[in-house]
């Protein structure tokens, strides 16, 4: 099933970066909860390093959608999935996971410590 309209999937390699993204997305989601149900302040933490590679994802994804071809109708399917891709990675950075990683810590040591956006420039 397409994920646009009625259109066929335009770009393979841009597809399997969706698909990436949303599977690391879930995993984080499950590993927040994870972390804030059994206060565990390593695998909270742990959340930072996995965050930075939807972070990438999205950051690469966006790269091939620019340069996608002259085609009009593929570069608006690619401009399409770039949207996709940035709310995959919304969810799982600030959204929920981050905030959750940030909320365990300080349940557990009374601190609280803001954890670092990898898709925001330093």
């Amino acid at each position: 099933m397409p994920l646009s309209s009625d259109q066929a999937p335009k770009d393979k390699p841009l597809l399997e970066a969706i698909e990436r993204m949303g599977q690391l997305a879930r995993h984080e989601l499950t590993q927040a909860k994870d972390a804030f149900m059994t206060r565990d302040v390593t695998l909270a933490q742990d959340l930072v390093a996995k965050d930075a590679g939807i972070a990438r994802l999205n950051r690469e994804l966006f790269n091939r959608a620019v340069e996608i071809g002259d085609d009009i109708d593929v570069r608006e399917w690619a401009m399409f999935m770039t949207l996709v891709a940035r709310a995959l990675e919304r969810i799982a950075d600030n959204a929920l996971a981050i905030a959750i990683a940030e909320q365990t810590v300080f349940v557990v040591t009374g601190l609280f410590r803001e954890f670092t956006d990898p898709s925001q420039p330093t």
